[in-house]
Order: C-alpha cells, then sequence, then structure tokens
C-alpha cells in the first residue's frame, strides 16, 4: 500500500501530511481513512448519482446502492465480437467486497446487450450487500437483476440485494454468501416469473437450509415491472405473505382429493379377453412392453390388436415400424379387414380398388412414421414425433416397433455410448412421457440372442459358479446347447433375457414365444402370450394364454388355452 494526500481532506483545509488517502492495488481503490472518500482502480468508472425516471428509482436509492449514471467511452462485446462506443450512456452497477467497491457492472441503458463487467471480475458478493447489514428481525429478498433489488426497496423499505448475472449464477452466488444470508429472519426468493427464473429458484432452495427460505410471488415478470406497473402494495404484499418453499412434487390430500374421487374405470379393449381382464383395457399414461424372440409373430400379435383399436373402439393409432416401410404397414392393416396375407407375394388376391378404398378408410385413423431414409430415429426426435400427434391429430395409443432399432446409433448428448445404455435412456424417456400425456405407448422389445447371456437366466442352468469353473469344455458346450433351450422351440422369455429397464420401467410385460421348429403344424401356429409383470392385477402374473394364427386369413384367432 502507498499513502497520498486525500483531495476532500485537502478541499477542507486538512491532511496537512499528505497521506490520508491510501492506495490499494491488490483491491482496486483509493480510500481516506479519515472522511471516507473513495476512488476506484481496476478500470471501475466514476459516474452521478440522479434519479432513474424510466426505471421508478430515486436519487436516494441509487446512492444507497451505488448505482450511478455516467457516459461511457470504449468497447463492448457481443457475441463475442467488438462494439465500439462514445459518450454512451450507461448505468453502473458497483459490487462491493467489505466497505468498498471492487467490481462494476456497466450496462447500457438503450441496448440489453450491451453489458460489461470490470475490475475484480472473481468476487461472488450480491449486489446491494454493502448497503445492510444482516437482521434477525428483517427478513432479506433476492432478485434476480440490480433494478429488481432497488425497486423492493424503492417501493417496500424491506432490504434486497441481486444476484450478480441473472438466474445463472442464482445458487452459486447464495452458497458463496450464505452466511451473511442466514443473519436475517429468513430468505425471500422474488426471481422472474419466467421458465429460467423458476429453474434458479428450485436451484437455490437446494443451497439454503431448510425452513429458512420463503418464494415471493408476483403477477408482473419482476420487481421492476411491478414498479414501472405502480404496484408497490401488491410488492409489499408478496414479500410479507411469501409461502414457505414447498417442492412441486410434495403434495397433501387436500392437494389431490379431486384425483382421489376419481373412480378407477376399464380402459380400452383389447382382441382378448384375457389380456383386457389382466391389463384393466388399455389405460392412458402407461407402457406397455411386448418381449419375445425374432421371428415369433409380435408384429402380427401388434396388428390385431391395432385393427381392433380402431375397427371396435374407433381410436387414432400412432405408429413407428422402425424395421418396416410405412406403406407395408398400412398393407397388413388392409389385410386385416379383407382376411388375406396381402403383404406376402404368394398371396392371389388383389383388387386395387377394393385395397384403395379400405387404405383410405384408415386415413383419420392410422398416423404412421416415415422411416423412407432407413436411418435410426433418435429418442430426441421420437418424442417430437410423438408430441406431435398427440397435440396435432388427437392420437392417444402410440405403437413403437421395436426397442432394438432405436438403438442402433446410440448417442446420449453427442456422445457415443453402449446399447444397454442407451436402452435404459430410452426407457426413461418413454416412462416419462407416458406420466406427462394421456397416452398409452405399446413397445416392442427383442430378448437377448446371446446362447451363453440366456444360461444365466434358465432354472436348469448350474448356479455354482465353481461348478462351472470345475466342467469340461465338452460339458460347457452341452449344457449350452442343450436340447429345448433354443428360443425357436418356444421357450418363455423371462425379464432376465431383456434389458433390466424394460420391465423397471414398463407398467406391464407380455412375454410372446412360439415353437417354430416343431413337426407339428398347429403347435408351429400357436403364440403363447404370458403376463411377465403387471403393475396391477397380480394374480394374472405368471398366467399364459395360447391363439393360433390362420394363415389363409393372415389373423390370429380367439383364445385357445388359459392357465
Amino acid at each position: 500500500m502507498t499513502k497520498q494526500a486525500c483531495p476532500e481532506c485537502r478541499k477542507e483545509g486538512k491532511d496537512s501530511s499528505g497521506d490520508n488517502f491510501v492506495i490499494n492495488k491488490k483491491d482496486g481503490y483509493k480510500k481516506c481513512f479519515a472522511c471516507g472518500y473513495v476512488e476506484r482502480l481496476n478500470g471501475l468508472i466514476k459516474g452521478i448519482y440522479t434519479k432513474i425516471a424510466d426505471r421508478c428509482i430515486s436519487k436516494e436509492v441509487c446512492e444507497k446502492y451505488d448505482i450511478q449514471v455516467a457516459e461511457y467511452t470504449g468497447q463492448f462485446y457481443v457475441d463475442k465480437q467488438p462494439v465500439s462506443v462514445t459518450n454512451h450512456r450507461v448505468c453502473l452497477f458497483n459490487y462491493y467486497k467489505d466497505t468498498v467497491p471492487v467490481k462494476q457492472k456497466i450496462r447500457s441503458f438503450e441496448e440489453k446487450k450491451l453489458m460489461k463487467i470490470v475490475g475484480q471480475t472473481s468476487i461472488k458478493s450480491l449486489f446491494g450487500m454493502h448497503a445492510f447489514t444482516p437482521d434477525t428481525r428483517w427478513p432479506i429478498v433476492i432478485t434476480e437483476g440490480e433494478y429488481d433489488a432497488a425497486s423492493v426497496f424503492e417501493l417496500t423499505g424491506v432490504p434486497a440485494v441481486s444476484v450478480p448475472n441473472g438466474s445463472l449464477s442464482a445458487a452459486g452466488s447464495i452458497k458463496e454468501n450464505l452466511n451473511w444470508l442466514l443473519g436475517w429472519k429468513h430468505i425471500v426468493l422474488l426471481f422472474d416469473g419466467d421458465e429460467a427464473g423458476k429453474k434458479a429458484t428450485e436451484e437455490a432452495v437446494a443451497a439454503i437450509p431448510v425452513g429458512k427460505v420463503k418464494i415471493g410471488h408476483i403477477s408482473e415478470k419482476d420487481a421492476n415491472d411491478m414498479a414501472k406497473a405502480g404496484k408497490g402494495e401488491e410488492l409489499k404484499k408478496a414479500i410479507w405473505n411469501a409461502e414457505s418453499y414447498r417442492p412441486e412434487t410434495i403434495v397433501t390430500v387436500s392437494d389431490i382429493i379431486s384425483d382421489i374421487l376419481i373412480k378407477p374405470e376399464y380402459g380400452l379393449s383389447l382382441p382378448w379377453e384375457f389380456l383386457n381382464s389382466g391389463i384393466y383395457g388399455l389405460q392412458e399414461h402407461h407402457l406397455y412392453s411386448i418381449i419375445g424372440f425374432s421371428k415369433v409373430g409380435k408384429t402380427e400379435f401388434l396388428k390385431e390388436i391395432i385393427y381392433h383399436l380402431i375397427d371396435k373402439e374407433k381410436q387414432k393409432i400412432g405408429i413407428f415400424s422402425l424395421e418396416q416401410g410405412a406403406a407395408s404397414t398400412v398393407q397388413r392393416m388392409v389385410a386385416s379387414k379383407i382376411q388375406k396375407p396381402l403383404h406376402l407375394p404368394s398371396n392371389k388376391y388383389w383388387d386395387e380398388g377394393k385395397i384403395r378404398a379400405i387404405a383410405e378408410g384408415f386415413k383419420d385413423s392410422i398416423y404412421l412414421y416415415n422411416n423412407a431414409s432407413a436411418e435410426s430415429i433418435s429418442i430426441e426426435q421420437l418424442l417430437i414425433n410423438i408430441r406431435y400427434m398427440y397435440y396435432c391429430y388427437g392420437v392417444k395409443v402410440i405403437i413403437l416397433d421395436n426397442l432394438t432399432a432405436m438403438c442402433t446409433n446410440p448417442l446420449i448428448d453427442g456422445k457415443l455410448v453402449s446399447d444397454e445404455t442407451y436402452a435404459a435412456h430410452v426407457m426413461k424417456k418413454l416412462f416419462t412421457l407416458t406420466r406427462e400425456l394421456p397416452v398409452a405407448i405399446l413397445l416392442v422389445a427383442h430378448i437377448y440372442e446371446s446362447k451363453l447371456n440366456r444360461q444365466l437366466h434358465i432354472p436348469t442352468s448350474v448356479e455354482n459358479k465353481a461348478n462351472y469353473l470345475a466342467i469340461s469344455e465338452e460339458e460347457m458346450n452341452e449344457l449350452i446347447n442343450k436340447p429345448g433351450l433354443d428360443w425357436a422351440t418356444g421357450r418363455m422369455p423371462g425379464l432376465g433375457d431383456v434389458h433390466k429397464m424394460v420391465g423397471r420401467m414398463s407398467d406391464y410385460v407380455i412375454g410372446l414365444a412360439r415353437n417354430i421348429v416343431s413337426e407339428n403344424e398347429i403347435v408351429r401356429r400357436t403364440l403363447r402370450v404370458k403376463f411377465l409383470a403387471t403393475r396391477l392385477g397380480s394374480e394374472y402374473s405368471g398366467r399364459e394364454m395360447h391363439i393360433v394364427y390362420d394363415y389363409e386369413s393372415g389373423r390370429y384367432g380367439e383364445e385357445v388355452f388359459v392357465k
């Protein structure tokens, strides 16, 4: 530190020794310890105290908060590009370290984007802290902007401070100054009412001890807008009547009593009574997963459900068939109506006029994702498409075939991840969507095809690891290739044969199995349908039905066996 004469003391004939004015280059200021006069270093500029009429802030409040007005000549940066100004009218917001201004926000009155911070930019103090001493009899209000803090004090007389960089810095700034803030009766968060402000409130609350924070609610975007609208009394009530923070995820019985009094009802019917009984009809806000081995008949099974929902329930269906073209999907739906396998080259029936008429009859019932590019669809794109179908067409049943196709390009935030990680990501997103929108999603998921993998989940496999290590290579091969363990023989999969998040995130999991290598034709055409997991109706878990496929009509029939 060096010393020099204080210009203000000298005006009054004092400081004869010429050493009252201490220069502190480290902290960026000159200060007279006799009269208190301060000059700023490190790029801080000096302005004047005056009323800021367009912001409804008086000269007295500007003096208290050290808000000044000046004409600035220099450079700002907008989108990293320099913008030069000359004699440009700016507002100066001074931030303090202890009792000395060390940082300054220079903000244009005319252009909001013209703003810069000079001085000790690393200082994380709240704007206005220097103007108040903590008092357990008073609350302290925290706002998003400097004008807002000044407006709160102007209109209500309640101490108020601001975070330095809006909603982005809220939580960090509060943590940095928490000891000072806890010296007040309680903390009132009065952030902007936009989405950024709401998010900042949630993050800020997490940084403050429970019971010490309240939330103020106002009718305008922020406190300064309240001042400009002449709503001082409303602002005062918002602060003194601020509510103790309660997360939106916490509710009381009173909050949800209307929902409690809604009697559960059956959802949309499905083609088979067995399924209707097990899931109480197809319900909104539910995720259903259908799992099975490749070529077991999942697509045909879904086709029956789709046709029934259109024909009997008059529903609009959104179809994402990621391994089948949109035209082929509609062909199969027409085939269900005609009861002819139109999608097969061996089919001899072809009445173009009738096919056209039936297909056009589906125009207000079926909405398809067009996978013409054959590129994989990301979960983000999928959610956009589903929301579009729901909001624009009123679609409430979504068919997604299949999870494996979704994972062919597994990117999360631009980073390549494993299929397993991406599948978990997809399941979480789909589950969340069903809670957001009143839709039912039917998802097809393939089971693991690795022989070694499936050995880990079958009851006949050796459970003791030591036993595995003790057997010979020949015995291991015999175990892996044991007759009857191949999916083609109709072995029913379990939850351990599919990604674990399918079972965790689904409301219902339905397994499909078919013996496609049997010498008996009826057996080959018989599809086993089993409840593997049920959210409601737990008595149906583990039960199954059999339905038989008719090659001539291309349809599954009624239940032929239920156990």
